[in-house]
């Protein structure tokens, strides 16, 4: 049985949980199953014969808009005890921001000839500049809102991509 801290919100994240496909409902199902018997890391011991505490859905929040992909990849590491539950929303908006950026990247080499058609492409002709940390410094100087325009990353100066083939 999984205890819930009840009000609408976590209703809606449980619905969302619910709602998506069967890999990631798995995933989930399975950190509920450790959360009740208290296998997940950093969870404190029940008490014998009592329940265990509220499983907090607030770190489950921010998974909501990662791609089914992604939310496999956190809560496994959730499920093998490599990452707290409390460190799920860290975690996922670290790989939103990366998300953000690659899909900007893309969309500025879009025009290169032969052109970029996956994220895998973008690492294979410019490796230098798809390193992880040089990503998530990039996001830190285009700020979020500047996703709803057009591409923020052709603003940003002194960028430029060096083509291997």
């Amino acid at each position: 049985m999984v205890v819930l801290q009840s009000n609408d919100r976590d209703y809606r994240t449980l619905f969302k949980m619910a709602s998506r496909n069967e890999e990631v409902y798995k995933r989930y199902h399975t950190v509920f199953r450790r959360h009740s018997m208290g296998l997940l890391k950093g969870q404190k011991p029940s008490k014998k014969n009592c329940p265990p505490p509220p499983l907090p859905l607030y770190p489950l929040r921010s998974l909501g808009r990662m791609s089914d992909e992604t939310v496999v990849d956190v809560l496994g590491l959730v499920v093998e005890n490599k990452l707290e539950l409390t460190a799920v929303e860290k975690t996922a908006k670290t790989a939103h921001h990366l998300q953000l950026i690659q899909a900007a990247l893309i969309g500025v080499v879009d025009e290169a000839d032969p052109p970029v058609l996956s994220w895998e492409d973008m690492e294979r002709r410019f490796p230098q500049h798809t390193e992880r940390d040089l990503l998530l410094n990039l996001f830190g100087k285009v700020s979020h809102s500047h996703y709803m325009q057009s591409n923020p990353i052709k603003r940003i100066p002194n960028i430029s991509f060096q083509i291997n083939n």
